[in-house]
């Protein structure tokens, strides 16, 4: 894809993403139940995170012929994640993993007011990305800056869909190494497992990043 970014107007339609949020959110109540003292915030202080629900890497899997026509490319998906935000929560400034070659935001539930995904390109041109419930936006997470300033309403879900060129270097991490879609983490091949192992903060993250950028 030579362009830094694509959006793509009601990619998933509103009864789905309805269907998504409430099953998400669902999820969150569970966890809260079963884990009442875990941190389930990730790096993304206030916010209800996971890796690999089932419902997001299936939609990753139903996307994936819409993707490879936009981008051109032969896709593997990689991984899914989703994250409940909550008031003031913020998404640092931080590249994705190398699992993240090509990135899908889709934008599940949402407010009224505007909460832009901002987006930084290789020569420093930063854009502000605006979507709609059902709306996806394309790019490289790990190639591009891209954060969140502080979430002025009450709640945003948002998911997010990765993956890797088949054909390219990358094609390895297809399923994150995973031996199916869905499985946990723990099921990564020990060097990708490794990569979130060295980051203990957002902050990190981003240094990280830009040393394996430069």
């Amino acid at each position: 894809m030579k362009e830094d970014y694509k959006i793509i107007k009601n990619a998933v339609s509103e009864e789905l993403c309805e269907f998504l949020a409430l099953e998400f959110s669902m999820m969150e109540d569970v966890c809260r139940v079963l884990y009442p003292n875990a941190d389930l915030a990730d790096l993304c202080k206030n916010t209800f995170a996971r890796y690999s629900p089932l419902m997001f890497e299936a939609l990753s899997v139903k996307l994936t012929p819409l993707i490879e026509k936009a981008t051109g490319m032969s896709l593997w998906p990689t991984y899914s994640y989703a994250r409940i935000y909550y008031h003031g929560s913020e998404l640092q400034k931080h590249f994705d993993r190398p699992s993240s070659e090509i990135t899908i935001s889709v934008c599940i539930a949402r407010e009224e007011e505007n909460w832009p995904l901002k987006i930084q390109n290789e020569q420093g041109d930063t854009y502000e990305i605006n979507l709609d419930v059902g709306d996806i936006v394309i790019y490289s997470g790990r190639k591009h800056l891209h954060w969140r300033d502080p979430l002025s309403g009450n709640k945003q879900i948002q998911a997010f869909l990765q993956y890797v060129d088949a054909n390219g270097s990358d094609a390895w991490l297809k399923w994150d190494t995973r031996p199916k879609l869905g499985l946990p983490f723990e099921w990564a091949k020990p060097e990708v497992q490794n990569e979130i192992k060295k980051i203990a903060t957002m902050e990190e993250l981003l240094k990280n990043s830009l040393r394996n950028n430069n």
